[in-house]
């Protein structure tokens, strides 16, 4: 789900920001839904469950957020007014530690590939506004980065209704992975004893 994602990240031919005019440089017949701030489009789902999905996206990308400070602390390292860019640089240069094992940082290494690859997604998805847009009859949202545009960048984000959801079960999911205990391995554990030992006196 999260190379689909970023491989929804499409170069823009032209963005009117005055009347929400996106013609996407992909061959499909792409119109903008412009409508006065009163009045909903007929579209589907509703104007309100794009809003409200998209509004879940951004908790749970707050959730991977406090997920990663989290572990920062478990791993004595300070990250105050760190973005989630550079929260993820210095969890993954922390060394292990009594809260911190070697075991937990493997794997919370292995894991910010996967945080790393949703940093733009989560950039774009949080500061841009969302703009929606009738594609071959279907209803898709597109968020361009102002960013991006002010560095002469034509990038958007196309995502629609169900890649949000799917997005959003994604973020959190990987946000529960980073902070569950990892199982101590065999060689640590204390071999059980032998059947038929003697039992204490």
């Amino acid at each position: 789900m999260f190379r689909t994602a970023c491989r929804t990240i499409r170069s823009l031919c032209d963005f009117d920001e005055s009347v929400y005019a996106l013609r996407l440089k992909i061959g499909s017949n792409c119109k903008a839904i412009c409508h006065p701030m009163n009045e909903q489009p007929q579209i589907h789902p509703t104007l309100d469950a794009w809003h409200i999905a998209r509004s879940r996206l951004v908790d749970a990308f707050a959730g991977l957020e406090a997920a990663l400070g989290h572990l920062l602390m478990l791993a004595h390292v300070s990250a105050v007014g760190e973005t989630l860019g550079q929260k993820s640089d210095k969890l993954r240069n922390a060394r292990p530690g009594p809260q911190f094992s070697k075991a937990r940082k493997q794997k919370v290494t292995k894991l910010l590939e996967q945080v790393e690859i949703l940093l733009e997604v989560r950039n774009t998805v949080v500061h841009a506004p969302m703009k929606l847009v009738r594609m071959d009859n279907a209803t898709e949202a597109v968020f361009v980065n102002p960013k991006c545009l002010l560095a002469g960048k034509r990038m958007g984000l196309l995502l629609d209704h169900e890649e949000i959801l799917k997005l959003t079960r994604e973020v959190a999911r990987l946000a529960q992975e980073l902070i569950a205990p990892v199982p101590p391995s065999p060689a640590s554990s204390p071999p059980p004893p032998s059947r038929g030992a003697a039992a204490d006196p």
